[in-house]
């Protein structure tokens, strides 16, 4: 990675910079599809079971670069993936292809005229799971309609 990127015109270190509300929820995603829980990423990199569940909760906004690293490594993200989405306006360049979930957690988009929150994303990623995760034979069809429909309900009242 270019370490130039996260130097501003003034010559200011970047790494202190508060982070995207979407660094969180990418984190939190990763760590699920890997079956990974706060204290596997904790003996994987070294921070703090606590601090990662700060994190993907937005209640801490400014990890330094060598936690992001750290982090990354754990879950095995590279590194440009938590850093353009911690810190959208210091870095440029994303990959072109992406998954559902981290097309929906990474970028910011509107419903009708309002922008759709970090609550309402979650769930949108959620029922994209859900979805992929049905059997959907005449025997769950029903259940699983009865599923997508409640995680429906609670995204409708979150956005």
């Amino acid at each position: 990675m270019n370490m130039d990127k996260l130097i501003d015109q003034k010559g200011e270190n970047l790494s202190g910079l508060q982070v995207s509300d979407n660094f969180g929820l990418l984190i939190k995603h990763f760590r699920e599809i890997r079956n990974m829980t706060l204290k596997d990423v904790e003996m994987r990199s070294g921070v703090s079971g606590s601090y990662v569940n700060r994190l993907e909760k937005g209640e801490r906004k400014s990890p330094g670069l060598p936690t992001v690293f750290k982090i990354a490594d754990a879950l095995q993200i590279p590194y440009y993936e938590l850093i353009t989405t911690a810190f959208v306006e210091a870095a440029s360049s994303k990959r072109d292809e992406q998954s559902l979930p981290e097309v929906l957690i990474q970028n910011d988009f509107f419903i009708g005229d309002e922008i759709v929150n970090k609550n309402a994303k979650q769930l949108l990623v959620q029922i994209n799971e859900q979805i992929l995760s049905s059997q959907w034979d005449e025997q769950s069809k029903i259940k699983e309609m009865l599923e997508i429909s409640q995680l429906i309900d609670r995204f409708k009242k979150a956005i």
